[in-house]
C-alpha cells in the first residue's frame, strides 16, 4: 500500500467583517513556503463591512469565493 503524495494544499478561511484583517491573513497564507500548490477558498457570512466588495476585487487573483445562498433559498 502506498502513500499518496499530496499535490495541492486547501486553505478554507471562513470570514465575516473582516475587511480590516483579510489582506494581512492573505498574504500570511501566500508567504508560507511549502511544496504543495495552494488553494485558497474564502467563505464569506454576509459580512456588511465592505468585505465582501474586497473579496470580488480578489477573485481574479486565483482565489475563490464563496457565498451563502440568497434569503429564501433563492
Amino acid at each position: 500500500m502506498s502513500i499518496p503524495i499530496i499535490q495541492k494544499l486547501s486553505i478554507i478561511i471562513p470570514c465575516y467583517n473582516e475587511k480590516n484583517t483579510l489582506m494581512r491573513c492573505l498574504e500570511a497564507v501566500h508567504n508560507v513556503s511549502i511544496p504543495y500548490h495552494k488553494e485558497i477558498i474564502i467563505i464569506d457570512d454576509c459580512s456588511n463591512d465592505g468585505t465582501k466588495e474586497m473579496l470580488q476585487t480578489l477573485e481574479s487573483k486565483k482565489i475563490s469565493t464563496l457565498w451563502p445562498p440568497a434569503p429564501g433559498g433563492a
